[in-house]
């Protein structure tokens, strides 16, 4: 990981009494003007990120303040930043007005397109503006762009392009995704900004680094069962060997909300699931017989 500041250390213990985790703060506290995050899902990278933009709109001009331009890549993530930059405001107690949704016309690649965007209006004149799909041109736009699951954007490079060019005036960009494949230009964003051609600070994290900072006490935690405890040891005792496993090993629907039961549904992990969801998928393949026939028709 790339950072600016080194005050911020590169393993944090979790701290009930703290809003942010370690990795949260690391992100955060890297001020360079691009930077770029490689995560694994439901880590919560954005989410620091939507503090972080609701601090910087609280701001007076003469303290730092700046408006943030958020992209995401459909409007149930939009609105899920937006809501996130609202309960920070509220926590903090940012004087900001209530979500403002209405259409506004951007250039896209396919013409002058309304989107759809949130806004919140902060006392200080600065504000924090989701979109729910991608405009080519951000031209006139000032302060923080936040694109996020880029590696998932249809058309990924226009938007850097757009929002690299606001730079020279001071903007900065914040690059956020999963990865979707080697083949697209947030990977070789990445690789380019490690082999040093790109000067995006890169920040990577796994969802194995985010448990740990998130559950440090994994090891001695009170609340864990003795089979719990032993397990951890386990893990522990195959760090760093051929034989290494992760937290999803054991925590398979960690990040994925409902992934056991699904990868049982298709392939049975074992003898108990078997036969388990025999009549769903029978009433699954009925329904979609069904549509298929309306179709067809």
């Amino acid at each position: 990981m790339t950072k600016q500041d080194n005050s911020v250390p590169d393993f944090i213990p979790y701290d009930e009494n703290e809003v942010l985790l370690g990795y949260q703060k690391r992100w955060i506290a890297d001020s360079s003007r691009l930077k770029i995050a490689e995560k694994s899902r439901r880590t919560g990278l954005t989410w620091a990120e939507a503090a972080d933009n609701a601090l910087m709109a609280s701001l007076k001009k003469s303290e730092g303040g700046t408006d943030t331009l958020y992209v995401g890549s459909d409007k149930e993530m939009t609105e899920e930043y937006i809501n996130a930059v609202a309960m920070w405001a509220k926590m903090f107690n940012y004087a900001a007005s209530e979500i403002e949704e209405k259409e506004e016309v951007f250039k896209t690649p396919d013409g002058d397109k309304e989107i759809l965007t949130f806004t919140i209006y902060f006392a200080s004149g600065f504000k924090v503006k989701a979109l729910s799909s991608n405009p080519k041109n951000l031209r006139g736009r000032q302060g923080i762009v936040v694109i996020d699951e880029a590696a998932f954007h249809e058309r990924l490079a226009e938007v850097v392009k757009s929002a690299s060019a606001l730079t020279m005036w001071g903007a900065k960009v914040r690059i956020i995704s999963t990865h979707n494949g080697s083949e697209n230009l947030f990977n070789e964003l990445i690789v380019d900004s490690r082999a040093g051609k790109k000067k995006y600070s890169v920040h990577s994290l796994t969802l194995d680094e985010a448990c740990k900072e998130c559950h440090s006490n994994y090891e001695k935690n009170p609340r864990i069962s003795k089979i719990g405890l032993k397990m951890h040891e386990h893990y522990v005792s195959l760090l760093g060997s051929k034989k290494q496993i992760k937290c999803v090993g054991c925590h398979v629907s960690t990040g994925h909300k409902g992934l056991l039961n699904t990868l049982n549904y298709y392939k049975p992990a074992n003898e108990f699931y078997k036969g388990k969801f025999d009549k769903e998928k029978q009433e699954r393949e009925k329904a979609l017989d069904a549509e298929l026939s309306r179709k067809v028709r």
